[in-house]
């Protein structure tokens, strides 16, 4: 991948091990892989016309990615959506903090709001 070596770098800096499947196994990781088709059905071959430019796309990807995150429901949460599902849990999240200073948000957004004790973000609609 193009941006390996950058991916890499932090995951060095953060202390971190990075684990790798084997090739043609991807059975051994399918919730992540499940995850990939899922944001590729849903939202990349839904905008293949916004590739071209990344200041068009990403805005979209993201609003996307929150939307999946704190509206969509998931079968495997019960029809929850991830957020709430860790709310009424109280689980926390075992992925690295994401910084989301820079995020755009298209839509009716009237509170992004962090938890201190979950640590995650959500969006707050009208």
């Amino acid at each position: 991948s193009e941006f390996c070596k950058y991916f890499t770098n932090y995951l060095q800096k953060q202390h971190t091990t990075h684990f790798w499947n084997y090739k043609g196994q991807p059975y051994k990781n399918g919730h992540i892989e499940k995850y990939n088709r899922t944001i590729q059905e849903e939202f990349i071959d839904r905008n293949e016309a916004f590739l071209h430019d990344p200041t068009l796309f990403n805005p979209k990807l993201m609003n996307y990615l929150l939307w999946y995150n704190t509206q969509r429901p998931h079968w495997s949460l019960n029809l929850q959506s991830p957020v709430d599902s860790m709310l009424a849990t109280h689980t926390l999240s075992r992925m690295r903090w994401t910084d989301t200073s820079n995020c755009f948000c298209e839509g009716p957004v009237v509170d992004l709001t962090r938890d201190a004790i979950f640590g995650v973000f959500w969006v707050k609609y009208d």
